[in-house]
């Protein structure tokens, strides 16, 4: 086997035991070594009274601003706990749209449709926007915009026909001032970026010639496209993020102790392909699954893994190979609300959960803010982890 597997020990019962202790006691620290802060959760409102209620928040920057979308027709959003929300239609004057990225200047990135097929979009705080070129001038040929760093250099996909039903095939592309940049593909049909960092480099997934799995890559500008690391030959792998480090986050598919399965993975900036044990137990005939969708520059990351048992998915954060489950971690998770997917955190560990809420039936969106550790909290909290250890 290529890949290099990284053998992480899963987290102990008793840090599980002691997260708890610091919760009913009102601690704010966690106690392990790597584990993620305790959080409280804001949900993010749903707007205009949406049909079908659904929000979902796609991105995060440093200062706390969430974009989004809302409803299906899906409408866009900026939502922050300071400023409240603002549609699209009201500060682009857009209809169907999303707001897929958003970076530390505020400016937001994703997509449009009116009239035709759905079109990228680099928008601004003060309601200007630019609406981005399609690879193939025509407004049958769809384009989005999945990623923008702090310079406003955007990545996205862009088809070179239109879609006749069955799909279109897609290349990676890029935007600068305005202007498009063909990345190219792996030599498939199939091609998209999914992130990019301050420096530029960018990540995405597509798949190669006369080959139907995608895997994962990487590309520069002056380097071009580079596939990465497979877990095994033959099977997925995704890239869904990358920091300024060069550490890019995403999914690897294969054989993992004899059954197929989709690991959290993530490759180093050397192109090294690691992948983090699964949290939860296999269970027979059905495959384990996760994904990492994002990471910052503290090298904490988040995503979704599927528990094969329970055939429940479940909000994961994962730091220093170890994995957890976000839900554990809320000091006042709403009633009824089910974690299934992290989607993305900033520099301050904020992290935005996409969940259910099994009262009123519908998707919803929250925001995780880490609660301040008192130096009581941490005191107490390590006197407990000293006693945990003393029992093994």
């Amino acid at each position: 086997m290529a890949a290099r597997v990284k053998e992480a020990r899963a987290a102990g019962r008793w840090c599980s035991a002691l997260v708890g202790l610091a919760a009913v006691s009102g601690l704010a620290a966690s106690a392990c070594a790597g584990e993620p802060p305790l959080f409280t959760a804001t949900l993010i409102p749903q707007l205009d009274g949406g049909d079908p209620p659904i929000t979902d928040a796609f991105a995060i920057n440093d200062g706390g601003v969430v974009t989004g979308s809302f409803g299906f027709p899906s409408v866009g959003f900026n939502w922050s706990q300071g400023g409240g929300a603002q549609t699209f239609s009201s500060l682009y004057g857009f209809g169907n749209s999303a707001g897929i990225d958003i970076n530390n200047s505020g400016q937001v990135v994703g997509w449009v449709q009116a009239g035709g097929a759905p079109q990228a979009f680099i928008g601004n705080p003060d309601g200007s926007f630019t609406a981005l070129p399609r690879l193939i001038d025509d407004p049958r040929v769809e384009a989005g915009a999945t990623g923008v760093n702090d310079h406003g250099f955007v990545v996205g996909y862009g088809a070179i026909e239109p879609n006749g039903g069955f799909g279109a095939d897609t290349h990676a592309v890029a935007w600068r001032d305005g202007s498009i940049i063909d990345m190219g593909t792996l030599g498939g049909f199939v091609t998209a970026a999914t992130a990019v960092n301050n420096a530029g480099v960018a990540v995405g997934y597509g798949n190669e010639a006369n080959v139907q799995q995608v895997r994962a890559f990487r590309w520069t500008e002056g380097g071009g496209m580079e596939p990465l690391e497979r877990y095994d030959e033959g099977f997925v792998a995704m890239a869904w993020d990358v920091n300024d480090a060069g550490l890019i986050t995403g999914a690897a598919e294969g054989l993992f102790h004899g059954e197929y399965g989709r690991a959290p993975a993530y490759w180093g900036p050397d192109g090294s392909l690691v992948t983090i044990p699964f949290h939860f137990d296999p269970a027979q005939g059905i495959p384990s699954a996760a994904d990492i969708y994002a990471v910052n520059e503290s090298m904490q990351m988040v995503g979704q893994e599927l528990d094969p048992v329970a055939f429940a998915l479940h909000a994961m954060y994962w730091h220093e190979g170890e994995s957890y489950v976000l839900s554990d971690y809320v000091v006042d998770l709403p009633a009824g609300l089910r974690f299934d997917s992290a989607v993305d955190i900033n520099e301050d560990g904020q992290i935005l959960v996409r969940a259910f809420d099994t009262v009123n039936i519908q998707f919803v969106s929250v925001l995780l803010t880490p609660v301040p550790a008192p130096g009581a909290g941490l005191v107490l909290g390590a006197g407990l982890l000293a006693a945990a250890r003393r029992r093994r």
